[in-house]
This record gives structure tokens, sequence and C-alpha cells, in this order.
């Protein structure tokens, strides 16, 4: 029989409101399933047929780093999870271009330092009610 070291799960600890968190967790990840609907800009932009989502990139990402970044001397774990967070704000605020046209950000488009902003808030949003340490680790991570 396996036996639960009650210590380390904070719902039994005193204080807790598991309803409250189990809310954030279960917003959390409401929020974050939206990324599978959301089709990447510059597909769209450029009329691909059968846009990837952002969910799909996430994906692939997740893969190539997984695959590529074995036995380069990296921290496989960092590496994995800042490729699982990388867009995650794109649930709240979409997939946002930089590119420029003919020097000037087409509408939509936004400077790098203007989507950083909006993404940091979008993201911020989505963590509001997760556990604070996990919330900080992945805005670290992000």
């Amino acid at each position: 029989m396996v036996q639960r070291q009650d210590a380390g799960f904070p719902s039994l600890q005193p204080g807790f409101d598991s309803r409250s968190a189990h809310m954030g967790i279960l917003r959390f990840f409401e929020v974050a399933n939206r990324l599978k609907a959301i089709k990447r800009s510059g597909w769209v932009e450029r009329e691909v047929e059968n846009p990837e989502s952002v969910a799909d990139h996430s994906f692939m990402t997740i893969l190539l780093s997984y695959v590529l970044g074995r036995g380069k001397g990296m921290d496989m774990e960092k590496l994995l999870k800042m490729a699982v967070v990388h867009d995650l704000a794109e649930a709240v605020v979409g997939d946002i271009m930089t590119w420029k046209r003919d020097g000037e950000y087409p509408e939509g488009n936004k400077s790098p330092e203007e989507k950083y902003e909006i993404e940091k808030t979008g993201l911020e949003e989505i963590l509001k009610d997760m556990d604070a340490e996990q919330a900080g680790e992945i805005m670290a991570l992000w």
C-alpha cells in the first residue's frame, strides 16, 4: 500500500482554500486550451491553406527542443519548460506580428517592445489565480 505524505499536499494545509485553488487551475487550463483555436497570424496573413494553430506551433517547438537539444550540454528541463510556456500569453492576446512593411507596422502589427508589454500583461492575467510560486516560475521561464 502506498502511503501519502500529507505535508506535500497544499489542500491538507490549514487555511488552504481548495475551491479557489482548484478554480485557478481550471481557469488556467481553460484559457491555455484556447491556443488550439488561435491560428498563426503570419500564416493567415499569407493566406496559407489550413494555417497551423499556436498550439500546433508550440507542440513542434517542444518536440524540436527535445530532439535537437539533447546531448548539447543544455539544461533540458529548463529548455522544455520554456518551450511549453513561450506562447502561453497568446491565449488571451492573440498572435501578434512584429514585422514592418515599407518601414511601417501594418494594422495589427506591433513593435517588439509593444508586443512584449502586451504579452506580459496577458500572461499576468492568465496566471493571476495560480499558486504564486508556480506563476512566478512560469513568468521567469517566459
